[in-house]
């Protein structure tokens, strides 16, 4: 069996002369073929050729190690956002019980805590209107939290946002196209609630069907690269998952508004 071979230049005992050769493994073994001298224009520009070859192939390599690099920085923000959107529905909870004005101000001390699941959230709640003291105590300390935790929300959202256009795109007309089509699905999935929840939850979703899309171009490529070729089928079936999980937590903040507005 012939697998690939390597060319090189060499000089020979008692000449100054230049030839080229070329080591082929053949069935396991390993042959040197003399290809011819270097003062044949033949053969320098097959050199010269082969030469130019290996270094647009280095450096397609170095460009796609790089491009994996930034995309694995750059997937960090979306892995965050998924997390943080899976308490947002608290977020909302705890902002239904404070005053507007409280929750645009610019928090003065940094976040301390992590917001409850929403089951302990509830129970909490309830405990508290039926005058427990611990749970007064702990929902104050949340409500307290509320501004802080709404502003590093809204601060992942817009960071993950201005990360995947910077990725994404190649000039500022392909970015203000993205940014445009971003704007416009967000809009369209905040149609049946507008509040600063909703707005976030909808530009996380979008955001998260773009990185997956992002994603799934990357795979498509065809690329000889087996590494390059596995890292992205890896990250489309990541990037898939989080998008199923931050749609599945829309939806049931969705289905928390739609409960609120009837009760």
């Amino acid at each position: 069996m012939l697998h690939k071979s390597i060319m090189s230049i060499e000089r020979r005992r008692g000449t100054l002369k230049q030839y080229v050769t070329t080591v082929e493994r053949v069935n396991g073994r390993l042959r040197k073929r003399y290809i011819g001298s270097m003062d044949d224009p033949v053969v320098s520009y097959l050199m010269r050729t082969k030469t130019l070859a290996n270094a647009n192939r280095a450096a397609r390599e170095a460009d796609l190690r790089n491009e994996i690099e930034i995309a694995t920085k750059l997937e960090h923000h979306f892995v965050r956002l998924e997390k943080w959107s899976a308490g947002w529905l608290v977020t909302d909870g705890l902002v239904q019980l404070i005053d507007s004005d409280t929750l645009t101000q610019t928090p003065s001390t940094a976040i301390t805590m992590k917001p409850p699941r929403i089951k302990r959230f509830k129970q909490t709640c309830r405990l508290a209107n039926q005058g427990d003291e611990v749970a007064k105590q702990e929902l104050e300390g949340w409500i307290a939290a509320t501004p802080g935790l709404y502003a590093e929300a809204t601060s992942l959202v817009a960071i993950a946002r201005d990360e995947l256009l910077k990725f994404a795109s190649g000039s500022p007309e392909t970015e203000a196209l993205l940014r445009s089509k971003l704007d416009g699905i967000s809009a369209s999935l905040s149609e049946e609630v507008d509040d600063g929840i909703g707005r976030l939850y909808a530009e996380a979703v979008s955001l998260a069907w773009m990185d997956m899309m992002r994603c799934g171009i990357g795979a498509l490529r065809v690329s000889t690269d087996t590494k390059t070729a596995k890292y992205w089928d890896a990250a489309t079936d990541r990037a898939t998952r989080r998008w199923t999980r931050i749609q599945a937590e829309y939806q049931k903040y969705l289905k928390q508004v739609r409960k609120r507005s009837t009760s």
